[in-house]
């Protein structure tokens, strides 16, 4: 297993939520994120607020759809990574209305004003109030705007060829780990895709659509990929090293070490599947 993977915590020990991380998801999935957008309506010259924009991925996608005739703000509370939203996808995005603050997505300063859509992504899973959070977000849509939530959904998770059996001894593990061994006050839900339905259903919206988007990946994996799940694999040994023992742990760590024969990366019947979840209500 290689030593040198970096860590995926951030800001206050938040969970998959490092520079390294983040830049990795994104260009794992971009394709599939680009296409996402595409299928939202969004329209040229829209006013848009992304919450929780971290290095600002989604942001530059927006753009794209937005034009230089729409405006986008993203919010975040790491100042280091929307530095680097700011020196990355601002600086590039000459003659684009682009803003990034730092500011808190749980408590959305009013002064920001209104905007056409109000969009967040795997970001609500950290908040402990998930429904005080939604109704801020929707506070911030102009009369006719939308609010756009998206979150995976952790039980979704397949990787082939590790043994069913192994895998689901993970899966159970982590529940558990999230469920009730999670550290107080570091909220932290790896299971919030299903959950999103039935938050926008609650909040009232005048209507509402879902849509779950499943990742796949097969083959042996391109270098970024690996990465990926080589970075998956220490991530969920670390996570149950409360309930498993050193055995288990080392054992489960064989299938993402590039120097074991167990190693899934390369192998012809490689496969990765995994959902998120997203959900449009009309203000």
């Amino acid at each position: 297993m290689d030593s040198a993977l970096p860590s995926l915590s951030g800001i206050n020990g938040i969970e998959l939520a490092s520079m390294d991380w983040l830049s990795l998801h994104h260009r794992v999935k971009q394709k599939e994120r680009k296409e996402f957008l595409r299928s939202l309506d969004i329209r040229e010259g829209d006013r848009v607020l992304d919450l929780g924009c971290g290095p600002g991925f989604w942001v530059d996608l927006l753009a794209d759809i937005v034009g230089k005739s729409g405006a986008i703000v993203g919010i975040d509370i790491d100042e280091p990574i929307l530095n680097y939203a700011r020196e990355t996808v601002q600086a590039r995005r000459v003659g684009f209305d682009i803003e990034f603050r730092n500011m808190s997505f749980e408590s959305i300063d009013a002064t920001i004003g209104e905007f056409d859509v109000v969009f967040f992504a795997n970001c609500i899973c950290y908040v402990d109030d998930p429904g005080n959070f939604l109704r801020g977000a929707t506070e911030r849509a102009r009369a006719g705007g939308r609010v756009i939530g998206r979150n995976w959904d952790g039980a979704v998770f397949i990787l082939n060829p590790i043994p069913e059996r192994i895998l689901a001894r993970m899966q159970l593990a982590l529940l558990e780990v999230f469920d009730v061994h999670q550290p107080k006050g570091k909220y932290f839900d790896h299971y919030f895709g299903r959950k999103l339905p039935g938050l926008f259903t609650r909040q009232g919206f005048r209507e509402i659509s879902v849509k779950t988007d499943v990742f796949e990946r097969y083959g042996p994996a391109d270098e970024d990929l690996t990465r990926y799940i080589e970075n998956v694999g220490s991530w969920m040994e670390t996570s149950v090293s409360e309930v498993w023992s050193q055995e288990d742990r080392s054992e489960w760590l064989r299938y993402f070490d590039p120097d074991d024969e167990k190693y899934i990366c390369k192998e012809d019947d490689f496969y990765f599947c995994m959902t998120e979840t997203a959900v449009t209500g009309y203000v």
